[in-house]
């Protein structure tokens, strides 16, 4: 099995026929900003009052104001850019698993998993399982997504 590859790998590509199944990706870590939040509201039009009030996030469950679950999944997917890189053909579907809320000040460290990788005639089907954990390690969200990935061009000597 090819080692876990760490946040500079990442910048590359990766072709289909250079992803195993059980390959880990250490994507790094990202603080969730104030400014973020509000971005991610004005961006999508969430403008729930648990994103953006904060007496009435204060008397919810959460205790105070959390980020919208777009901006969450949106930094936890993004990293799959940096591995598809030039060998990106297109994005098929997400399944997403919110955890755990998200608040300003959170700093999550993303790893993404290869769960099941399936040729096919124009290009390579990958299954993703991606992974937020917050500063204390626990899992925030889990997105399963399913990506296609070109093959490795034929090079000069590839008969």
């Amino acid at each position: 099995m090819r080692p876990s590859a760490t946040a500079t790998d990442l910048w590359r590509g990766w072709y289909f026929e250079e992803l195993e199944v059980g390959q880990r990706f250490d994507c790094g870590r990202i603080t969730v900003t104030e400014s973020q939040i509000a971005e991610s509201c004005q961006l999508t039009g969430d403008f729930n009052p648990l994103h953006t009030d904060d007496v009435f996030a204060a008397e919810s469950r959460y205790g105070r104001r959390i980020a919208p679950g777009i901006l969450t999944a949106g930094l936890v997917l993004a990293p799959i850019g940096r591995i598809m890189g030039r060998a990106s053909e297109t994005h098929f579907e997400d399944h997403i698993r919110y955890l755990l809320p998200v608040y300003a000040g959170d700093t999550l460290s993303i790893e993404i998993e290869v769960l099941a990788r399936e040729p096919r005639s124009k290009f390579g089907v990958v299954r993703y399982r991606h992974r937020g954990l917050n500063q204390d390690q626990r899992c925030v969200i889990e997105i399963e997504t399913v990506m296609g990935h070109r093959y490795r061009p034929a090079g000069p000597n590839d008969g």
